[in-house]
């Protein structure tokens, strides 16, 4: 299996897809993803991805958070990670 395979298959096991038509990864972003990856490791490069990450939580303990630790959607995104 090609790098490019193989990262594509990873990548589209974690993405997060919307509904159609508004899910246009197929239609387009899969080749500018292609041109993108394969331009990094024709020069060797690594392949680096942006982790959606939750910074901060709402100072607003009353109505918006439960507390310190991490709330449910902090959970399944890290699980889908796994």
């Amino acid at each position: 299996m090609t790098i490019w395979r193989r990262f594509l298959a990873e990548f589209q096991h974690i993405q997060s897809r919307l509904p159609h038509p508004l899910d246009r990864f197929d239609d387009t972003g899969k080749a500018l993803l292609q041109q993108r990856v394969l331009s990094l490791i024709e020069r060797q490069l690594p392949i680096t991805l942006v982790l959606p990450a939750f910074p901060c939580k709402s100072p607003n303990r009353v109505d918006k958070v439960l507390g310190a630790m991490p709330d449910r959607a902090e959970e399944l995104a890290l699980e889908r990670l796994e």
